[in-house]
């Protein structure tokens, strides 16, 4: 499987997968210290505690990075979302077809409501389809899995579907967010990681000089 190579934005916090009860019970520890407001604290540690219950439910299924994205809105109110690599064996031997198959996947089982859908020109050159949907609130069962007692909340998930170079394989980046109002700025954010993936390592080490035999026999 081809290595990959991506840039993360500022205001993002690496997630450690195999380390996930571990790290989610040190965030929301240390969630409240952001908050001045008690009622917005309890608000966003059930959005937090969503988004991890969402994270725990993917370690089986091929993902390859996680991190928590925390950023302010023009309002200075803190917003959360959920940045997720996954790597995905389609079977389809056409890339373009199965980037899109993999960005629609979502509404085609029936998850979510597909607001926009587009192929995508990145500079890895690479068959690549972005879609963004509104995806509704969690099934019971996910929200026992996250903790969650109350109902849930809709999500806005961007899906940008990438194929790598070689096979069938492909690299479906989500970023996953409830704050609705921001999809737009989400969306850019996707993209805006989208632009640094790289199948080709961006800066590779200078392997040294091979010994030159024939300048060893002219000196």
């Amino acid at each position: 499987m081809d290595d990959i190579w991506f840039r993360m934005p500022p205001g993002f916090v690496d997630v450690d997968v195999a380390e996930l009860e571990d790290w989610g019970t040190r965030v929301l520890t240390e969630l409240p210290s952001l908050f001045g407001d008690a009622a917005q604290c309890t608000e966003r540690m059930r959005e937090t505690q969503a988004l991890l219950g969402v994270l725990s439910c993917l370690g089986d299924q091929g993902t390859m990075h996680a991190a928590f994205g925390v950023h302010t809105n023009a309002d200075s109110d803190v917003c959360l979302s959920l940045l997720t690599f996954t790597d995905i064996d389609t079977g389809s031997p056409n890339p373009t077809v199965a980037a899109a198959h993999c960005a629609l996947r979502m509404a085609a089982d029936g998850m979510g409501e597909l607001r926009t859908k587009n192929l995508v020109a990145l500079p890895c050159a690479r068959p690549a389809v972005l879609a963004t949907y509104h995806l509704g609130e969690p099934p019971e069962q996910l929200l026992q899995a996250a903790g969650l007692s109350t109902a849930g909340r809709a999500v806005f998930q961007a899906r940008l579907s990438i194929a790598r170079p070689q096979g069938s394989r492909m690299v479906v980046v989500d970023l996953t967010t409830t704050e609705l109002s921001l999809a737009d700025e989400y969306t850019d954010i996707l993209l805006g990681i989208g632009h640094t993936v790289s199948f080709v390592d961006p800066q590779p080490e200078e392997l040294p000089a091979r010994p030159s035999r024939l300048l060893d026999v002219l000196l």
